[in-house]
């Protein structure tokens, strides 16, 4: 949750600290979602026009999430405009991301600010995440790739369905 990175943030090493973070989420943030990031620079923002153009601008997007929907559609979305994506297990469950390759997989939020601490020290390793993310949100998420796959079930399933087999 971003609580559980917020917490984890405060805790992190000074170069973490120094970053602006901006939360975007359309639920209100509570006191104590705000008292959770403590001191860090960090914006809560319900709404963006252009949100593609603003994930583009990230050092990177964090996905600490460890339950919840939607929250492969941010992933995608990230991916798709060449942002470094840092996410747990559950955030990029079922994308085909290779870790170290595509995107930095973690177990936790504590993963996610040790991943997005490389993240900061390493040009290398963002440029990448975006170049390589970016190909496979694109090829993942492509519409005829897509109801390829579909077709592809549907068949498994009708053939299924009509061979006799219980």
């Amino acid at each position: 949750s971003v609580r559980n990175l917020a917490a984890a943030l405060v805790q992190g090493p000074p170069a973490i600290r120094r970053l602006s973070y901006v939360v975007l989420s359309r639920v209100e943030p509570t006191q104590a979602d705000r008292a959770a990031w403590g001191s860090l620079n960090v914006r809560f923002v319900p709404w963006v026009e252009d949100f593609a153009g603003t994930l583009s601008h990230a050092l990177a997007v964090v996905l600490p999430d460890e339950t919840g929907s939607g929250i492969k559609s941010r992933a995608v979305a990230a991916l798709s405009v060449g942002a470094p994506v840092v996410g747990t297990r559950f955030a990029l469950e079922g994308i085909p991301i290779a870790h170290e390759s595509s995107a930095l997989v973690s177990r936790d939020a504590r993963g996610c600010v040790r991943q997005l601490e490389r993240l900061v020290d390493d040009g290398d390793l963002r440029a990448r995440l975006s170049s390589e993310g970016r190909h496979v949100a694109v090829s993942f998420a492509d519409p005829d790739t897509i109801l390829e796959r579909w077709v592809s079930a549907y068949e498994q399933v009708y053939r299924y369905s009509t061979s006799g087999v219980r």
